[in-house]
Formats: C-alpha cells, structure tokens, sequence
C-alpha cells in the first residue's frame, strides 16, 4: 500500500512536469517575432521601381536637332562686312554667289528666305555667327553638305573680298578664295563672281587692268518708269512706278494692276536698295542708259524699270 502511494505520488509529479514545461518555450518564441516587427522599417514611397522607373526615362531638355544631311545642298550666308563697308553691300554681294553656285551646276542652293525660315522655326540666331562651330551648328540645322561663308572689307579705295567653303560633316575649311578690287561698288558683284569660280575650282580669266577716267556714280533720274517683272513663282507683271528724289533718299510708287506700293531708299555707288515693307529690299543697279535692273524677295524675283523717256 505505501509502495503504491509512492508510485500514485512520483505519476502525479512527472504528469505535471510534463503539462508546465512547453510554457516557457512558448514566451521565449514569441519575443524574438516582437524584435522583428519593430526592427523592419516601411519601404519609402519614392524607392518603389514603379516610382522610380520614370524618373530614369524622363527625356532631355529639348533643343535644335539636326536634319539629315543632303551632301549636293550647300548654303550660302551673307557676307560679313569689315571696316567702313556699308552693310548694304553685303546682300547683294551674296545674292551674286548664290546665283553664280547655281549656274555652275555642281550643287543645290538653298534660297535665303528658306534659310532664315528653317533656322527660325528651330529657334538659331544666326545674327553675329559669323565663323567656327556656329556656322557649322547652322548647316547642321539646315541639312547641308556644304557652306560659304565670307568677308568683305576696304582698305583705302581697296575693296578685298574672301570666300570659304566649308565641309558641314567634318567643319574644316576645304578651300578659301580671295580677290580684290580697286573700284566702285557695282564692280564688286564682278570680283564676287571670280571668287565663286576659283573656289568651286573653274577657270577664271585675269581681269583685264585698264586706266579709266574718273568713275562717277550713275545718277537715278526722277520721273516715270515702266515695270517689267516676274514674282518668286515665276508669273509675270507690269505697271508703273514714279520716282521722286528728297536729298540722299528716293522715293518710288509702284502702280501695279489695282495695287500701290511705296518705299524708300538710297544710292550707294550704282545700287539702290529700296525698302518697301516687305523681309527683303528690292536692289537695284543703275546700268548706263538709266535702266535699274533689280531683283526682290531673296533674290528669287527679278524687276526692270525703264524710263519712259527711252524708247
């Protein structure tokens, strides 16, 4: 009996060994699981790959981009002037070596008006590019394999004139002519027309070096003229235009059709550039039996005035 109250004693005990001992595993499993909640931080909105990702992708500023180049194209920019040569030279010079490149046949020219078109609408000052990666910027822009860019500039009664031809792809020079001219201002478009033959590698005939009396500008006469001319699509027109002279500055009145059209300008030499409103002057050279030959809209249309006086 007592042997059997040991054993009934020694079961009780063992059976409450075995129900108290999974308690203290049971905290110890639970307090590491508290540490680790408080431990894990939340993820940042502004690291998520979804935030992120456009972020990388978000394209550059926008600025002028280039257009595909067209290696027979080349563009001629007006010639810079130096010294005391009057600015209104230089845009009839330019329109002469236009006009020259054209007629030789081993490139397209593109026409000034869509020159100041392209580079307006990409935003480019062409105003002060004169030289260097400006230039080259700009031919970038217009698609050109080809540029000529040039000077003129007077040194006493020396007219020197200096053209360049520029490689658009590579930027380096690949021929320069130069020439100059001991005269008044409408031979200078002869001299232009020399230099755009040495530098597209033509033949060019040695002027011929005379002594001439006193040359005196041409004298633009007031009165009546008849006009004679074509528009930029090439339709023709005619009328009239009277001009009137207030010291240094003329003034005429185109009548043409039911239209009337004024401007103003002045002589320099034997060209009269008249402005009249629109982008581009007419020029006008006074030839010797007082007709005025000119050429308006970026060169691209021509205009004759005769005085009705000449028969």
């Amino acid at each position: 009996m007592r042997l059997s109250q040991i054993l009934m004693s020694f079961f009780v005990v063992l059976c409450i060994s075995t129900i108290l001992l999974p308690f203290p595993s049971f905290s110890f499993s639970a307090a590491p699981a508290k540490l680790k909640e408080a431990k894990e931080p939340p993820v940042p909105a502004e690291t998520k790959p979804a935030d992120v990702k456009p972020v990388n992708t978000k394209p550059p500023e926008e600025r002028p981009k280039a257009v595909k180049r067209i290696d027979t194209m080349l563009a001629v920019f007006d010639l810079e002037t130096k010294g005391k040569v009057d600015n209104d030279i230089s845009y009839p010079l330019s329109e002469s070596i236009r006009r020259e490149v054209v007629k030789s046949g081993k490139y397209e020219v593109i026409d000034r008006g869509n020159m100041n078109k392209i580079l307006g609408e990409q935003k480019f000052q062409l105003s002060g590019c004169a030289a260097g990666e400006c230039i080259v910027e700009a031919g970038q822009l217009l698609g050109v394999g080809k540029i000529i860019t040039g000077s003129v500039s007077l040194v006493g009664k020396t007219y020197y004139l200096s053209l360049s031809l520029i490689n658009v792809e590579t930027g380096k020079i690949e021929d320069v002519s130069e020439d100059e001219c001991k005269c008044e201002v409408d031979d200078l478009i002869k001299s232009s027309k020399r230099l755009v033959k040495k530098l597209l590698g033509e033949s060019v005939p040695e002027p011929q070096i005379s002594v001439k009396p006193e040359l005196k500008s041409r004298e633009v006469a007031e009165g009546e003229y008849y006009v004679s001319g074509k528009n930029p699509n090439g339709s023709s027109y005619s009328g009239s235009v009277s001009i009137s002279r207030n010291g240094d500055m003329f003034r005429l009145v185109w009548r043409i059709s039911m239209n009337v059209y004024t401007g103003t300008g002045q002589l320099r030499g034997n060209i009269l550039t008249v402005n009249w409103g629109a982008a581009d002057p007419v020029i006008y050279t006074v030839q010797e039996d007082g007709i005025l030959a000119g050429t308006w809209a970026g060169g691209t249309a021509t205009e004759i005035l005769t005085p009705k006086n000449i028969k």
